[in-house]
């Protein structure tokens, strides 16, 4: 009897299929096989065995060569064909002893050849032994299948924690296909309390399983920087921080960071080792935004960073893809490359992603994918919706003050201005102490304004009349970032005082108060008014902080800032 746990489908009686156009070689395997207790299955000639093998589907064929009809070898590559994904071994057995016959058919996929006359035992173990590899392979064929669900599972449930939180913008459109089925590229959006929004495109070294370990604390520290109101600079050293403690000497994250307005006028750019960050105008000037840092896990510090900021102007759109686009190959093993990328960027072109996915198709059809392949595309376009809303402020109220309420304050001086955040510290003591809630929303915006103002036009002396176009706003930045650089003196305090009215009603004092020299206040807000009707890149501060607080005093020549916001 056949030993059942050694055969595919631990089928009890295991089916061979004999070829062979003379009777008496049938005859006589047809008895061995029987012996070994298997069922044979007969054929005279290379076409019936074509049709018995599709009605039957054998575990084991043994074919002679030399056959009128259909030879053994192009039998062979038949069967091969047919079986598919399923191993079913072929022994070839013939008379003929030359050589070349041998190097002609390797390429069919034969599994045993045995020459006649041979012994009945040399056959015997050639079956035994081909049913029993058929056997192995498909109980690793199954283990693999198995591998590759759970795979598909747990990279499924990765990308839902990693992926899933982020951010539902009608203006951004993400695309990822892995080359393996985890994949190395993370695409991240969040949107902090002021209304601006925040994306990124990282590619960890090499593609896979392994690349993953950095993957999840890439986007808890991304998100979490983003809800605690971080700027930009903070959020990227913190990031390079954790992976620089978690990853492997010879791994890193090539990144590419956006941080866009809550109006979307203006836009910054952080580009460490991903190919060109790529601007759509308009008019279909395209601008090249190349990689000046290197990629986040390698230095201790991020404090050289340098970013290109710019404004959009509606209808404008920006590109960050990974490396596996410009790197995606042909048949021929030509690359994809930057021109057939470029190719897509036409005005009247309604997506780039799509265009792009289209075309690597159309370049790389039938070739297997080396590497992943991510775009982010965001479409400038108003976002005035994301902007607090449900809150109207109202009269400052005269009621007695209840018992619960605070003070909080806080100072920076010289070097601490350029590191420190004093925004986030002072809605982390306010969310903790009073709880998250939507009525705290629009404190982030005022005291980001409030704070960034003492800071840059206070500290710094930074002219706002910079900020009326493109290229000033680049100019301003570039000068912020060189003053922060060598800031020795100068100080900024911030002070919050919450009084409790009733339950629902809470008043908070804020004073920021620099030590600049102050400025006009009378004058500022004279021109600001006779400029309302036009689209400014500066002024928005102090109208922004106006609309959300029930009032606000300038004192000390400027230098210093009373609001108050009134939450209900």
């Amino acid at each position: 009897m056949a030993d059942q746990g050694l055969y595919p489908n631990n089928q009890a009686v295991p089916r061979v299929l004999i070829v062979d156009d003379f009777d008496t070689n049938l005859i006589l395997l047809n008895r061995l096989v029987k012996q070994l207790g298997m069922q044979p299955i007969a054929a005279n000639g290379g076409r019936e065995a074509l049709e018995l093998f599709k009605q039957h589907r054998p575990d084991l064929v043994i074919t002679d060569v030399c056959m009128q009809d259909l030879d053994g070898i192009e039998l062979t590559r038949q069967i091969k064909v047919l079986s598919g994904d399923q191993f079913v071994p072929v022994i070839l057995a013939t008379a003929s002893n030359e050589e070349k016959l041998l190097e002609d058919s390797l390429d069919v996929g034969w599994d045993a050849f045995i020459h006649r006359p041979f012994s009945l035992n040399l056959m015997k173990g050639k079956i035994h032994s081909m049913l029993r590899f058929a056997h192995m392979h498909q109980t690793t064929q199954q283990l693999i299948e198995a591998r590759e669900r759970e795979e598909q599972l747990a990279e499924q449930l990765f990308s839902n924690a990693v992926e899933q939180a982020n951010v539902n913008d009608p203006r951004l459109t993400f695309y990822k296909k892995p080359a393996a089925t985890f994949s190395g590229d993370v695409l991240l959006s969040a949107r902090r309390l002021d209304g601006e929004l925040f994306f990124l495109l990282g590619d960890f070294t090499g593609h896979g399983l392994t690349t993953t370990v950095g993957a999840l604390p890439l986007s808890e520290t991304f998100r979490a920087m983003v809800n605690k109101g971080y700027d930009a600079h903070h959020i990227l050293d913190q990031i390079n921080r954790k992976l620089r403690k978690l990853l492997p000497v010879n791994m890193f994250l090539a990144l590419a960071m956006v941080a866009i307005s809550s109006d979307g006028q203006l836009v910054r750019v952080w580009n460490a080792g991903l190919p060109d960050v790529l601007l759509l105008r308009t008019d279909g000037a395209v601008e090249h935004i190349p990689s000046e840092n290197p990629p986040l896990g390698i230095l201790e510090s991020v404090q050289h960073f340098t970013a290109f900021s710019t404004t959009l102007e509606e209808g404008d759109r920006l590109l960050l893809c990974s490396d596996g686009v410009i790197e995606a190959r042909d048949l021929a093993g030509e690359l994809f490359g930057e021109g057939r990328l470029l190719a897509c960027f036409t005005p009247d072109q309604d997506s780039l992603t799509q265009c792009l996915q289209d075309s690597l198709q159309s370049f790389t059809s039938g070739e297997a994918q080396g590497d992943d392949i991510s775009m982010i595309e965001f479409q400038a376009a108003p976002a005035t919706d994301l902007m607090p809303t449900g809150f109207c402020p109202i009269s400052q109220s005269s009621a007695e003050a209840l018992p619960g309420s605070w003070r909080w304050s806080l100072e920076l001086e010289g070097p601490d201005l350029a590191s420190a955040n004093p925004v986030a510290q002072a809605m982390g003591f306010l969310l903790e102490t009073e709880g998250r809630s939507e009525r705290w929303d629009p404190v982030f915006t005022i005291l980001t304004e409030l704070y960034v103002n003492a800071l840059d036009h206070g500290v710094l002396g930074l002219d706002s009349a910079l900020k009326h176009s493109a290229e000033g706003f680049m100019q301003y930045f570039q000068q912020r970032e060189a003053r922060l650089q060598n800031l020795t003196t100068g100080s900024v305090q911030l002070n919050l005082k919450l009084t409790r009215l009733s339950d629902d009603h809470h008043r908070l004092d804020i004073r920021v108060i620099d030590s600049g020299e102050g400025f006009n206040v009378k004058k500022v807000l004279q021109q600001q008014a006779q400029q309302q009707e036009h689209s400014q890149l500066m002024g928005r501060g102090i109208k922004l902080v106006s609309s959300l607080c029930s009032s606000v005093e300038y004192f000390d020549q400027g230098n210093g800032v009373h609001v108050v916001y009134e939450a209900v």
